[in-house]
C-alpha cells in the first residue's frame, strides 16, 4: 500500500477515516474539515476504506472546481446562466455538465433543483470528492446540504454521494447543525502513540547509528513536533544539534508557512480565546493531543518561547534516557559489589544510611568512587559515573541533556 496511507492507517487517524467511509457506505454525504499542513493521503485512505467496507470498487471522481460565480460557471446550453439568488444553482449547473446525461436521454438544463439533478440519467452511482477553496466553499456547501435533504427520495444504489474536504482556511466553514450532513473534523483523533509509531516506520535506524541515539531522536522529535507529522519527520532526520536546539529551524518554518505573530497573546503558552484557537487550528498551528491543547513548535519559536521548546526536548529525552541511566546504575553497582559492600552502611549527602547495595544511587556512586576516592577505579569508569550522575541531575531538574552528553551516553551502548 502507498506510504501516503501510512499515517491514516494508524489507530487514531484511522478512526476518522472509518467514520467517513461508514457514512458514505450508508448513503450519506460527508463533510470533513482538515487543518492546513495536515498529513497527506486522507482522500485515498477514504477510498481504500470504502472499497473494503462495500466489498467492491467505487466509481470515484475528484474534479477541479471552478470559481463559485455564475460568470465562471458559464451559461447553460439554453444560453442563460444560473440564478445568482440561488447559492446552489452554480454547483448544480456545473455538475450537470460534469456528469452529463447520455445524448439520447435529455434532461432539464440547468437542473431546477437538487432532486432533478439526482434523478438525471447518468448522474447516479458516483462518489465525488470536492475540495473547494475558502472563497468558493459557501455555494458548494449550500448545494451539498440541499442535495442531502433530497437523498431519501433516491434509491441507495442509485445515489451519487459527495465527500467535501474543507482544508486550511475553508475548515472554519463547517455547515451548521440540522443540515443532515455527516460532519467531521480532524482535531483530536491522533495521539502521541500514533506519532511515535509513525516515526518508527518513517525514520528507520541507520546501521551506524547507536540504538540509544536513534530512540532519543524519535522521542524528542515527537515531543517537539507534538502533532505535526512532517515536522516530526524533518526533526528526527535533522542534525542532533538542530533537534536539541530547534528554535532557529522552527522559526524559519513559521516564516515559510507565513504564520504571523497574531493571534497569539504576548505569552504564547497562555489560554486562547475560542476564535483565536479555531483560527490557529485551521492554520495548522494548534491541536489537541491526548486531551492537552498544544501549539505548533514553530509558533513557539517565532514568539521566542525557547523555555517551552526546551521543556519539549526534555519531555522527549526523559522516557528514553532515564531508564537507560537506571540500567547503567544497576549494572555498575553489581560490577562493583565486592568493593562497595564493605563500605556499607554508608551515610549519603542527604543523611540517609544506606544498608543495601541497591540503595546506592548515581550521586552516591560518584561520591564513593570519584570525589572521595574510597573506591579506586580507572579513568574511563570514573568518567562514566560522572557522566551518568550529570545526566541524571539534568533530567531531575527539568533540563535537557546536552548534545555532547547524549552522544557520550549513546557510545556506552
Amino acid at each position: 500500500m502507498s506510504s501516503a496511507l501510512n499515517w491514516w492507517q494508524l489507530p487514531g487517524p484511522a478512526a476518522l477515516v472509518a467514520a467517513v467511509a461508514d457514512d458514505l457506505d450508508r448513503g450519506h454525504c460527508a463533510v470533513v474539515a482538515l487543518p492546513a499542513h495536515a498529513p497527506p493521503g486522507f482522500y485515498p485512505a477514504v477510498q481504500h476504506a470504502l472499497r473494503l467496507l462495500a466489498g467492491q470498487p467505487q466509481r470515484w471522481r475528484a474534479p477541479a472546481l471552478p470559481a463559485a460565480d455564475p460568470v465562471a460557471a458559464g451559461p447553460d446550453s439554453a444560453g442563460s446562466g444560473p440564478d445568482p439568488a440561488d447559492p446552489a444553482a452554480v454547483p448544480r449547473a456545473w455538475l450537470h455538465r460534469y456528469l452529463p446525461p447520455p445524448p439520447d436521454q435529455p434532461a432539464a438544463v440547468p437542473p431546477p433543483h437538487a432532486l432533478a439533478l439526482a434523478q438525471q440519467p447518468g448522474f447516479g452511482g458516483y462518489r465525488v470528492m470536492l475540495e473547494p477553496a475558502a472563497a468558493e466553499a459557501a455555494p458548494w456547501l449550500a448545494f451539498v446540504a440541499d442535495y442531502q435533504r433530497i437523498l431519501p427520495q433516491v434509491r441507495h444504489a442509485e445515489r451519487t454521494l459527495f465527500l467535501v474536504l474543507l482544508a486550511g482556511d475553508a475548515a472554519t466553514q463547517m455547515p451548521p447543525a440540522g443540515t443532515g450532513l455527516r460532519c467531521h473534523a480532524y482535531r483530536t483523533q491522533a495521539g502521541a502513540a500514533d506519532l511515535a509509531l509513525h516515526l518508527h516506520f518513517a525514520c528507520p535506524r541507520l546501521p551506524a547509528e547507536p540504538p540509544l541515539l536513534h530512540r532519543v531522536r524519535l522521542a524528542v522529535a515527537a515531543a517537539v513536533a507534538s502533532f505535526d507529522v512532517a515536522t516530526a519527520v524533518a526533526l528526527a532526520t535533522a542534525p542532533l544539534a538542530t533537534l536539541l536546539h530547534p528554535a532557529a529551524w522552527l522559526t524559519a518554518l513559521a516564516e515559510h508557512r507565513a504564520w504571523p505573530a497574531a493571534p497569539l497573546p504576548a505569552d504564547p503558552t497562555a489560554r486562547l480565546s475560542a476564535a483565536a484557537a479555531e483560527a490557529l487550528w485551521a492554520s495548522g498551528g494548534r491541536a489537541v493531543v491526548d486531551g492537552r491543547a498544544c501549539l505548533h513548535p514553530a509558533l513557539l519559536a517565532r514568539h521566542g518561547a525557547t523555555a517551552a521548546l526546551a521543556t519539549r526536548v526534555w519531555e522527549g529525552q526523559l522516557p528514553v534516557l532515564l531508564p537507560f541511566l537506571e540500567q547503567r546504575r544497576q549494572a555498575l553497582v553489581q560490577r562493583l559489589a565486592e568493593r562497595l559492600r564493605p563500605l556499607l552502611p554508608y551515610q549519603n549527602a542527604s543523611g540517609e544510611n544506606l544498608r543495601r547495595l541497591e540503595e546506592i544511587e548515581l550521586g552516591d556512586l560518584f561520591r564513593l568512587c570519584v570525589s572521595s576516592g574510597l573506591v579506586h577505579l580507572d579513568a574511563p569508569l570514573r568518567a562514566e559515573i560522572r557522566l551518568l550522575r550529570d545526566c541524571r541531575n539534568q533530567l531531575a531538574h527539568l533540563r535537557p541533556v546536552p548534545e555532547t552528553d547524549v552522544l557520550a551516553l549513546a557510545a556506552l551502548g
